[in-house]
């Protein structure tokens, strides 16, 4: 089955609630962002990969250097990632404080 496009906007936007102070409302933004690559038939890993193959896919090392939007937008993403890799440790230990999985 192809793969259908993932909307980025959208996928951008539930990225942006992760950085939510509200556990509910992050937690709830990360398996909306997981919902939305699955129906396209990406996962993660898959998304990322494709991202750097593609034609349109990261540019070379100087020009990526030069160009501060661009970087800033890189630096956003990955801060938005590590945000929610906190949020979800958070949660796991809150599950398992209070007797979840």
């Amino acid at each position: 089955m192809p793969r259908s496009q993932v909307d980025v906007g959208k996928l951008v936007k539930m990225l942006m609630l992760t950085q939510s102070s509200n556990d509910q409302e992050a937690l709830g933004a990360i398996r909306a962002a997981n919902a939305h690559l699955k129906a396209a038939g990406f996962d993660w890993n898959g998304l990322v990969a494709e991202f750097m193959s593609s034609p349109g896919g990261p540019a070379p090392e100087d020009s990526r250097r030069t160009d501060p939007r661009r970087a800033a937008a890189r630096k956003q993403m990955f801060d938005t990632l590590d945000d929610a890799e906190a949020v979800a440790d958070r949660l796991r230990r809150l599950f398992t404080r209070f007797g979840g999985r």
